[in-house]
């Protein structure tokens, strides 16, 4: 998938979901085996609270820990 047609499709994606579903599809693509999003509601920084995290099925649990340990968020 081109570059355009990623953007393009991610901005015609009507739901959080289905963008982060064309993100793994399109790294799945390059080759890579999962993918981890992380964002900060704007209510959650404002209550200090942990970021939600969207990660792929193929992604390793194992890290997501590690991850969240080392305090990288």
């Amino acid at each position: 998938m081109e570059l355009c047609d990623f953007v393009e499709s991610l901005y015609g994606s009507d739901s959080f979901s289905n963008a982060f579903q064309l993100l793994e599809k399109s790294t799945h693509s390059l080759g890579f085996e999962g993918v981890l999003y992380t964002y900060i509601p704007k209510a959650m920084v404002d209550h200090s609270m942990q970021p939600v995290y969207q990660v792929s099925d193929a992604y390793s649990p194992e890290y997501l820990d590690h991850y969240t340990s080392a305090r990288f968020d």
